[in-house]
């Protein structure tokens, strides 16, 4: 998994191709300190994706718990976590919850930050940008 798209295209909602998950909703959990990009991120995803939000974390110790109650699909959180950092709380996870896949995202997009964060145990990379991006696609152009 390299980024969003990859993993949550309908093509992969449908159990077809390689990213490991369900014909169910896809369970997920956001960390990001910005709850205005907390929620934003969560009504986006559910508007255009068969996902179930399980948690939204401020700080990476939330996120923490958050994957350890909820085991969810993904994970998708930011490399800078407020308290306990992304990369912190990515190893973390990895650990205690081998299943759930790990998105960090950053509004950094720099290859050192990019191989730091898969170096952590995250399994794919965004940078914040590249999401906008994304969601301004799905949305269209404006009416």
């Amino acid at each position: 998994m390299q980024n969003l798209v990859s993993c949550l295209t309908p093509r992969v909602q449908r159990g077809e191709g390689d990213f490991p998950f369900f014909d169910d909703a896809i369970r997920i959990v956001v960390a990001d300190a910005a709850i205005e990009f907390r929620e934003a991120t969560c009504d986006l995803l559910k508007a255009f994706f068969d996902v179930e939000i399980s948690g939204c974390a401020k700080d990476g110790f939330e996120a923490l718990q958050l994957a350890i109650a909820f085991e969810p699909d993904l994970l998708i959180m930011d490399a800078g976590l407020p308290g306990l950092s992304g990369f912190a709380t990515a190893s973390l996870v990895a650990d205690a919850c081998p299943t759930t896949q790990i998105l960090m995202i950053s509004s950094d997009s720099s290859p050192r930050l990019r191989e730091s964060s898969i170096a952590a145990g995250a399994h794919g990379f965004s940078s914040k940008a590249d999401l906008a991006i994304l969601f301004a696609e799905l949305c269209g152009p404006a009416s």
